[in-house]
């Protein structure tokens, strides 16, 4: 391993309790959508938390503004979720009653800063982790590892957690995604656009300023507007393993995407999902 080894990243997750409240019937939907299980791994066979892979608009927790996308459920009222079926899981959320008391944990670095590059056909930067492909125990992040000399832009560090890149066409969430996924949205970046952002998490807090979590979060209060690509959710667009604590499912299409640099050709993909109960 490089150099990011010793940093310490457990406070780039907080753990945080949440209620929401029935109001009309003790059956009302929640309004947010669930992956994940022990018996139904999401993405990969390592991840069998329960995180919550959609926000419904205008649902229950949409209209809380507390939970968002992404958001790991440990426990529920007096049920642990730590090691838990799929089935399971979601027969307690909807039995739950008026009152459901969750305790998530969530990716929240202290220090976040979008910073703006301008590129020839390479960010010059090395990057790995990834779900299924952790760099560091019970943490799915995106790292840069190394940056290459080529790579001038001082705001960019060793040990940066990569959250999100935005072409002037597009925006892409590197929060949650493989490591095969990530170089493919940030090859489709720079391939859409010379000049683009990078929104970071630091390692740590450095002489240059940086925007504390609080003062910048271009996911919203509650992700109410995820960042998609084409508007569709690539984590609930890839897997259908998916349940809805909340309306009638619907389907998602991504368009297809040839994606080519000086070094490799990667081939067209495209993907869809369905929503079920």
């Amino acid at each position: 391993m490089s150099d990011i080894i010793q940093f310490d990243y457990k406070d780039h997750w907080k753990e945080k309790e949440i209620t929401l409240q029935r109001t009309n019937s003790a059956h009302e939907s929640l309004g947010f959508t669930i992956a994940g299980g022990i018996d139904l791994p999401f993405m990969n066979h390592h991840f069998t938390s329960i995180i919550v892979t959609n926000i419904t608009g205008n649902g229950l927790a949409y209209r809380n503004k507390q939970l968002k996308l992404y958001d790991i459920i440990l426990r529920v009222n007096n049920f642990d979720f730590t090691n838990i079926k799929h089935q399971k899981a979601v027969d307690i959320l909807r039995a739950s009653g008026h009152k459901i008391q969750l305790l998530i944990r969530r990716l929240a670095p202290l220090y976040s800063e979008e910073i703006e590059l301008m590129h020839n056909g390479k960010l010059n930067i090395y990057i790995n982790g990834g779900i299924g492909n952790e760099y560091f125990t019970n943490d799915h992040g995106i790292f840069i590892t190394d940056i290459s000399k080529h790579q001038t832009n001082k705001q960019l560090d060793i040990g940066d957690r990569l959250l999100q890149i935005s072409s002037t066409s597009n925006t892409y969430d590197l929060r949650f995604v493989t490591l095969e996924y990530a170089k493919k949205y940030i090859q489709l970046a720079c391939i859409e656009s010379q000049t683009i952002k990078l929104y970071v998490g630091h390692a740590r807090l450095t002489e240059r300023t940086v925007l504390h979590q609080e003062q910048y979060d271009p996911f919203g209060s509650n992700d109410e507007k995820p960042v998609q690509v084409n508007k569709n959710n690539y984590a609930t667009a890839l897997y259908k393993n998916h349940s809805m604590i909340s309306e009638p499912s619907h389907e998602y299409h991504v368009p297809i995407n040839t994606m080519h640099n000086e070094e490799e050709l990667i081939m067209s993909f495209d993907f869809d999902g369905i929503y079920k109960e």
